[in-house]
């Protein structure tokens, strides 16, 4: 015998993978990301994965443009940390 099987309970729950294209204006991208991610929630989704770069275009210009400070303290304070805030908002409201 090589092994021996484990018993296990596979617990089951819905996944929403989400898909955008980031434009220029951030905002706008937030305000899709928060629509989408609402919408999935509604839906049942209790995981939602939102692409890498969902708040800015894949170039230098953009992402220098939309950059926001890492804080793991105070965040919500900051007004440079939209992206934070609206995920971290979305994720006690949903």
């Amino acid at each position: 015998e090589i092994g021996h099987m484990v018993e296990s309970k596979v617990k089951t729950f819905k996944l929403a993978l989400l898909q955008l294209i980031a434009v220029s204006d951030k905002a706008k991208n937030i305000a899709s990301a928060k629509k989408m991610v609402t919408e999935a929630a509604n839906k049942g989704a209790q995981v939602i994965v939102l692409p890498e770069m969902w708040c800015t275009p894949f170039t230098k210009e953009h992402m220098l443009k939309n950059a926001e400070p890492i804080k793991f303290k105070d965040f919500d304070k900051d007004p440079l940390c939209e992206s934070t805030q609206t995920l971290s908002n979305l994720a006690k409201e949903t």
